[in-house]
Formats: structure tokens, sequence, C-alpha cells
């Protein structure tokens, strides 16, 4: 999951991003993300996104907002999937 608004955004100590499994409850605050093949690991994906610097991207002045616009133009460093499990 991926923080939208009332993330942590900017801080140095808590991630916007966190890995899930199983069921679980996701309110409309958090944007919901999945690999759509098998040449993206789950794990990486979620560490690319941690700490991501979405300075420029959120938008807000008294509760910052990470749009679905602005997610889709993270960019996430292409590796190799070996490369990715060892990250």
């Amino acid at each position: 999951m991926l923080a939208e608004d009332g993330g942590n955004f900017g801080s140095k100590e808590r991630p916007i991003a966190y890995r899930v499994s199983g069921k679980c409850w996701v309110n409309n605050h958090a944007h919901v993300l999945k690999p759509k093949n098998d040449s993206l690991d789950v794990d990486y994906l979620c560490y690319s996104l941690m700490c991501y610097n979405v300075a420029g991207m959120v938008k807000g002045a008294t509760r910052q907002k990470l749009t679905q616009a602005a997610m889709r133009m993270m960019m996430i460093p292409k590796r190799t999937l070996d490369e990715q499990i060892n990250i």
C-alpha cells in the first residue's frame, strides 16, 4: 500500500509504503499496488516506494495528497529479478 493522503510525506523516519498480505480492509486513503507480472518483486517494489522522494509530486496545503496521476509518474529503478531479490 502507498499513502494517498495523510501520509508521512517528507518524513525520514516513517515510510509512505507498507507491504501487506492476506485479507485486509483498505480505506480510500491508500493506493493498493500489485505487480502485473513476475518480473517485479513485490518486496523490491515496496522497498523502492518506502522512502521515495515525492517532493513536488504531492499537493495540498493542510493535508498533502499523492494523486493517482502523480503516483503513475513515479519511477522505480529497473533491475533484474535477481538484483531485486538481493536488494
